[in-house]
C-alpha cells in the first residue's frame, strides 16, 4: 500500500515542480502577485519530494509494512500538489501567451486576453493562496504528529551491501535461469526412458543382437507424431549423448534398395559415398559412419512384411562394439506384421502409451520439486509441503512454472505463505492456476503491483499493444522512479515482468515471431476486486479516480453492443460543462467512432494537463488551433485518422516525445487507398524531447527537414515524401548525417505525382555521418536500387524494400551486413528475375521473406544464410533451390506454383 502511495505522490509533486520551475521562468513577468505565493508553493514541495525520495530509499523496491501515518500523509501532499498543479495551469493559461507567437501580434493578443481574464484571475489567485497555506498546514502536520520516514540503512549496511550485489546478482540469475527450465514432454520422456534400457546385457550382445530395435504399432498417424515430437527435441539428443540421428520415411511403395543411401544422406555424409553404385561399398560407407558412435535411427511407416528392410541395413550395423552401447532403432507401423522381422525388443501399442503416464507424472513433480528447493535461500524443511503443492496442481507444466516464477520474485517466501497457498489448492481443480497468480501477486515488485491493478480496471479479454500500455503507465504517474531509469524504461521492465509471469499473455504474433498484441489474464480482475482498498486509497480523491473510470468506460463501450447508456458519447457531450476534469493526464478514444471534430476543441481547452492523448482510428478530420494549449502533452496519436495538417502554421507542444500519425502496419504497402498523414508541423525544432516521429507528411523541397537535425533524442523517424524534388533527399541526408548517434529506426516513403515516375533518390550521395546505431530501415520507392550509404551501418538488423528494383550487386550488398536478420523483399524489390544468396552471404539472416512477382527462382548459395530459421515466398511462379543445407530451418512458406515435389526432396 505505502508503495502504491508514494508512486502517486511522487509522480503528483514531480509534475508540479516542472510545472512550477516552467512558469516561474517562462512567464516570470506576468505572474505578478501570485508569484511568492507559487515560489512558495514550489519551495514547500522540494522539501516534500526530498522526503519522499528518502522513504522510497529505506523501503526499496520490497513490500515493507505500510505506515499508516505516511500513507495519510502522503494522501494529503498528493491531493495539495494536484489540486495546486490544477491553478497554476489555469492562471498561466489565462495569461494569453502562446508558444510560437512573436512580435507585436503575440503582445496585443496577450493583452486582450489580459483584461478579458481578469476576474478569472483574481479567482485563481486567491485559490493559489488557499493552497499556499495548505502546503504550509501539510509540512506542518507532518511535524505536529512526528510523521517520519523509516530508517534508512546506515553506512555499514550500505557497504556490506554493495559488497554482496555481485553474489546476490549471481543468486537472482540462476533462480530465474530455473524458473525459466521445463522438463521434457512426455513423448521425449517415454523416448529416453527406453533409450535408457538399451544398455546391453552380458546374454543379448553375445548372441549379437544389437543394436536394440523397439517397435510402436497402430494409428499410423498419431504414432510417427508421437515419435517426432521426441525425435526433434534437443534435450533427448543431449540427454542420452547421441553423436548421430536419422529420420526415414517409408511406405508402401519405399524400395529396400533405397535404405543404406537415404540413411547415408540424413547422417550427412558426402554425396559420393550414398550414390556408390557397388552396394557391398554403400554398406561399408554406412557401417564407417556408425562405427564408435551412439545412434538413433527411426523407420517410420513400415509397410514390408518380410525382412527384406532389416536385411539391407543389418550387416552394417556395428554389433557388439563397446563405443555404440545405447544406439538404438525404432521402427513404426500399424501392423504387428510388419514389426516382426525386425525381431523387435518390445513392442509397444499406441493406444496404450498414456497408460505409462503416471511415471512422467511422479517425474515432473520431482523435477520441479528439485528446482523449488534450489530457489530456496536457505534448504529449510518445507519439502513436503512444496511437494503437496505440486501434487494439487496435477503436475501440469504451466501451473509448476507460473508458482516457481514466484519463488524467483520471493525466494523468502514463509512457510505460512506456503500453507495458505496449499490450503487454497484444490486437486484436480481448474482455479488451481488462478490461485497460483493470486498468490505470485503478492511476490511481486510494488510498481508491477501497481500496473497490474490498472489492468484491472479494463474488461477481460480486451487486447492491447505494448508500445501503447507501457506509454500509458509512464504518463498516468503509476510507476516510482527508482536510480536512473526514466518512467518508460521502468514501465517497460514492469511490463516484461507481467508478461514473465503470465498476467499479459501474447495473442497475435507477427512472421518473425514478434508479439503485436497481448490480452489480459481474467484473474486480473479478481485482484483487482481483492485489492479494491488499494484502488481506492491509490484514486486519492474522486477527480483522480476519474481516468480509471473513462478508461474503463470507453473500453467497455468499443466492446459491447447492448442497449446501455454510452458513456463515452456522454463524456464527449459534458466535457464543456464539467469544472471536474482538470487533473486528466491520459485520454485513450482509440477506435471511438463517437468522437467528431467539433468534440476536440473542448478537449484541448478543457484538458490542459493531458499528457497521453490517443485518437487513434477515429472519425476526426482536422486538430484545432487550441492544440498548442495541451503543453505538457507527451504522446499524440493520430494513426488512422484522415487528419492531413495542424490547425496553424506554428504548433509548439514542448513536451512531446511520441508523435505518430498514419499508418504504421505492413499491409499500407500492399495497399492502393490515399495515404492519409499528417503534414511535419513548422517550428518542429522547437519541440527538442521528441523521440519518436511517425510517419509525417513532407512535401516540395523539404525545406522542414532542416530543422530535424536539432532533435538530438529522435530515435524513430517515419516520413512520408509527396512530390519529391531532388532538394528534398538533400535535406534528408543531412538530418540523418545530424541524428546519427541518436537514430535506431527510419522509415521512407516516396508518394510521387505521377504514379509511373521513377524518382531519384540520389543514389551516390554520402552521407556526412552514417547513422551509425540504426537498427530498422525501411523504404518503399519507386526508386531504382540501394542507397549507397546502407552498406555502412553495421548495426542493421531488418530492412524492409518495396518498389526499390534491386539489382544482383545490390543483393551482395546486403550479404555483407552481419547483422541483418532480417529481409523483406516486398513487390516490384528486384529487378532480376533470379534471386540469388551467394556464398558466404547472409551470415546472420533468420527470417526471409519475399514478396516479389517478378522472382521466379531464388537460389541458396554453399554456406549461404546458415542461420535461417523461416521463409515466407509468395509469387506466381518460383523454384527454391539449396534449402537443404538449412539445419535451423523450421517453417517455409510457400504461396503460388513452386515445384512442390523437388522442394520437399531438398528440405532437411
Amino acid at each position: 500500500m505505502t508503495h502504491m502511495l508514494l508512486g502517486s505522490a511522487q509522480g503528483a509533486v514531480g509534475s508540479l515542480l516542472g510545472r512550477l520551475s516552467s512558469a516561474l521562468v517562462d512567464e516570470a513577468q506576468q505572474l505578478g502577485s501570485v508569484r511568492s505565493d507559487i515560489q512558495f508553493i514550489k519551495d514547500e514541495m522540494e522539501s516534500m519530494n526530498g522526503f519522499l525520495l528518502h522513504v522510497a530509499e529505506a523501503t526499496g523496491d520490497g513490500n515493507s509494512d505500510d505506515d499508516h501515518q505516511i500513507q495519510a500523509w502522503m494522501k494529503q501532499v498528493a491531493e495539495v500538489a494536484y489540486a495546486s498543479q490544477n491553478c497554476v495551469d489555469l492562471y498561466v493559461q489565462s495569461l494569453g501567451t502562446r508558444a510560437g507567437e512573436q512580435g507585436l501580434l503575440r503582445h496585443l493578443r496577450r493583452l486582450t486576453r489580459l483584461v478579458w481574464s481578469l476576474p478569472t484571475r483574481h479567482r485563481i489567485a486567491k485559490q493559489i493562496q488557499e493552497l499556499k497555506i495548505r502546503s504550509r498546514e501539510v509540512g506542518e502536520r507532518r511535524l505536529r504528529y512526528g510523521v517520519e520516514a523509516p530508517a534508512s540503512r546506515d553506512h555499514n549496511a550500505v557497504l556490506a551491501a554493495q559488497d554482496a550485489d555481485t553474489s546476490k546478482e549471481q543468486e537472482d540469475a540462476q533462480r530465474g535461469a530455473l524458473a525459466g527450465v521445463e522438463p521434457p514432454s512426455f513423448e521425449s520422456f517415454w523416448l529416453v526412458e527406453w533409450i535408457r534400457e538399451t544398455e546391453i546385457d552380458a546374454t543379448r550382445l553375445k548372441h549379437g543382437i544389437f543394436p536394440r530395435v523397439i517397435a510402436l504399432v497402430g494409428d499410423a498417424e498419431k504414432g510417427a507424431h508421437f515419435v517426432k515430437v521426441a525425435f526433434e527435441d534437443p534435450w533427448v539428443a543431449s540427454f542420452c549423448s547421441l553423436d548421430c540421428m536419422a529420420w526415414i520415411q517409408l511406405g508402401a511403395e519405399y524400395s529396400p534398395e533405397q535404405l543404406p543411401r537415404d540413411i547415408l544422406k540424413k547422417l550427412g555424409a558426402p554425396v559420393a559415398e550414398f550414390c556408390a553404385a557397388d552396394d557391398e561399398k554403400l554398406l561399408e560407407n554406412l557401417e564407417f559412419r556408425l562405427r564408435g558412435k551412439k545412434f538413433l535411427i527411426v523407420l517410420d511407416n513400415v509397410q514390408v512384411e518380410d525382412n527384406t528392410l532389416w536385411k539391407r541395413i543389418e550387416p552394417a550395423l556395428p554389433g557388439g562394439d563397446q563405443r555404440s552401447l545405447g544406439s538404438a532403432i525404432l521402427v513404426t507401423t500399424d501392423n504387428n506384421k510388419f514389426a516382426f522381422p525386425f525381431n523387435p525388443y518390445e513392442i509397444y501399442q499406441v493406444g496404450r502409451l498414456n497408460r505409462q503416464r503416471h511415471m512422467y507424472s511422479d517425474y515432473v513433480t520431482k523435477f520441479y520439486l528439485d528446482k523449488a528447493v534450489a530457489h530456496r535461500s536457505t534448504h529449510d524443511h518445507l519439502e513436503l509441503l512444496l511437494q503437496d503443492i505440486f501434487a494439487k496442481l496435477d503436475h501440469q507444466i504451466p501451473n509448476c512454472k507460473l508458482f516457481l516464477y514466484a519463488l524467483y520474485a520471493n525466494p523468502d517466501a514463509t512457510q505460512e505463505d506456503l500453507q495458505s497457498l496449499s490450503n487454497n489448492l484444490k486437486y484436480l481443480s481448474r482455479n488451481n492456476h488462478k490461485e497460483v497468480l493470486r498468490f505470485l501477486y503478492k511476490c511481486l515488485p510494488s510498481n508491477c503491483k501497481n500496473c497490474l491493478l490498472c489492468l484491472g480496471t479494463f474488461p477481460e479479454k480486451t487486447t492491447f499493444r505494448r508500445a501503447t500500455l507501457v506509454k500509458r503507465w509512464a504518463a498516468e504517474a503509476m510507476i516510482t522512479r527508482r536510480g536512473r531509469l526514466t518512467s518508460l524504461d521502468e514501465a517497460k521492465r514492469c511490463f516484461r515482468v507481467l508478461v514473465a509471469h503470465g498476467y499479459v499473455m501474447p495473442k497475435e504474433t507477427d512472421v518473425t515471431g514478434k508479439v503485436k498484441t497481448y490480452v489480459i489474464h481474467d484473474v486480473v480482475a479478481k485482484i483487482a476486486r481483492d485489492n479494491n482498498s488499494s484502488m481506492a486509497n491509490l484514486c486519492l480523491t474522486c477527480l483522480i479516480a476519474f481516468p480509471y473510470e473513462i478508461q474503463n468506460n470507453v473500453k467497455r463501450s468499443r466492446q459491447t453492443e447492448i442497449d446501455e447508456p454510452n458513456t463515452t458519447k456522454l463524456f464527449l457531450e459534458l466535457l464543456p460543462l464539467s469544472t471536474h476534469w482538470g487533473l486528466l493526464e491520459v485520454l485513450d478514444l482509440e477506435d471511438c467512432k463517437d468522437l467528431k471534430d467539433y468534440h476536440m476543441k473542448n478537449i484541448c481547452v478543457r484538458l490542459i494537463q493531458l499528457k497521453y492523448l490517443s485518437l487513434r482510428n477515429t472519425g476526426i478530420t482536422k486538430l484545432p488551433i487550441q492544440i498548442d494549449k495541451l503543453q505538457y502533452l507527451e504522446t499524440l496519436d493520430i494513426r488512422q485518422t484522415k487528419v492531413k495538417a495542424f490547425a496553424k502554421n506554428s504548433v509548439v507542444l514542448p513536451k512531446l516525445k511520441h508523435l505518430l500519425a498514419g499508418h504504421q502496419t505492413q499491409d499500407d504497402i500492399h495497399s492502393k487507398e490515399p495515404f492519409f498523414t499528417v503534414q511535419m508541423p513548422k517550428h518542429i525544432e522547437a519541440m527538442t524531447e521528441l523521440q519518436v516521429l511517425s510517419h509525417v507528411a513532407v512535401s516540395g523541397r523539404g525545406n522542414e527537414l532542416i530543422d530535424i537535425s536539432s532533435l538530438l533524442q529522435l530515435k524513430k523517424l517515419g516520413l512520408v515524401l509527396h512530390g519529391c524534388q531532388k532538394p528534398i533527399f538533400r535535406h534528408l541526408y543531412h538530418a540523418i548525417g545530424k541524428l546519427s548517434r541518436s537514430l535506431l529506426t527510419l522509415s521512407i516513403k516516396i508518394i510521387p505525382n505521377n504514379e509511373n515516375a521513377e524518382v531519384d533518390m540520389g543514389m551516390e550521395e554520402r552521407l556526412l555521418m552514417p547513422p551509425r546505431y540504426l537498427q530498422k530501415l525501411e523504404i518503399s520507392g519507386p526508386v531504382n536500387g540501394l542507397l549507397q550509404w546502407v552498406q555502412e551501418l553495421r548495426e542493421l538488423t531488418k530492412i524492409t524494400l518495396h518498389k526499390t528494383l534491386l539489382t544482383a550487386d545490390d543483393i551482395a550488398i546486403l550479404g555483407k551486413i552481419t547483422s541483418l536478420s532480417y529481409l523483406w523483399l516486398g513487390q516490384e524489390s528486384c529487378s532480376e528475375r533470379t534471386l540469388t544468396f551467394s556464398k558466404n552471404e547472409f551470415q546472420c539472416l533468420k527470417f526471409l521473406i519475399v514478396e516479389c512477382s517478378h522472382v521466379t527462382v531464388i537460389n541458396f548459395g554453399d554456406k549461404a544464410t546458415p542461420k535461417l530459421k523461416k521463409i515466407v515466398c509468395s509469387s506466381r511462379s518460383q523454384s527454391l533451390n539449396g534449402i537443404e543445407q538449412f539445419p535451423s530451418l523450421k517453417v517455409l512458406r510457400l504461396t503460388g506454383n513452386f515445384d512442390l515435389e523437388r522442394v520437399c526432396d531438398n528440405q532437411p
